[in-house]
């Protein structure tokens, strides 16, 4: 693991635990620095703001299960892991929910998502109605997961991974098996 992003991690806990006695909203950056003995230009260099170590921090999680997608092709592998990595830092998820606008945790996942499904199934086999059964299918899975954070997880990854998969719409799920 690289230097810079061992720091950010770091960061990325100091914020974590700075979310177990306030929200997203009231945590500042000189309490997040200082809790993990950093200085606040080292946050700046890394980050715009906090929303931005939200993002790149769920990011971060998800990209490495979509890696782990591409080198064994299971998908529900992946949405297992991903699961297990939300259900692993929920509290820090649900913070994330607190995001509004266009840079929402919610408009980020879903982009993340159509963009590596695009790029798997690819461009030229992206026909208007398989388009839109995967916005539709990737729609419903982040409004799920929405749901499922909320729930304070009370469905196991692996059951969520199971429905998931399962409503995977048949025009897409060849490209998934």
């Amino acid at each position: 693991m690289r230097s810079q992003e061992k720091t950010k991690l770091l960061i990325v806990q100091a914020l974590e635990e700075e979310l177990k006695n306030k929200s997203l909203e009231r945590v500042s950056i000189r309490d997040i620095m200082n809790r993990c003995n950093l200085s606040r230009q080292t946050f700046y260099r890394h980050f715009i703001d906090i929303y931005d170590l939200v993002l790149w921090f769920h990011n971060y999680n998800a990209k490495r299960s979509l890696n782990a997608f591409s080198k064994n092709k299971d998908i529900k592998e992946c949405f297992i892991l991903t699961l297990n990595k939300m259900n692993e830092h929920n509290n820090f998820y649900i913070n994330a929910l607190s995001l509004t606008g266009p840079n929402s945790f919610i408009n980020d996942y879903f982009n993340l998502q159509m963009n590596y499904a695009k790029e798997h199934i690819g461009n030229k086999r992206l026909d208007f109605n398989l388009l839109i059964q995967l916005r539709l299918f990737w729609y419903g899975v982040t409004n799920l997961l929405v749901y499922w954070i909320k729930l304070d997880v009370k469905i196991s990854p692996e059951v969520m991974a199971e429905n998931i998969f399962k409503s995977l719409p048949a025009d897409l799920k060849k490209y998934y098996e």
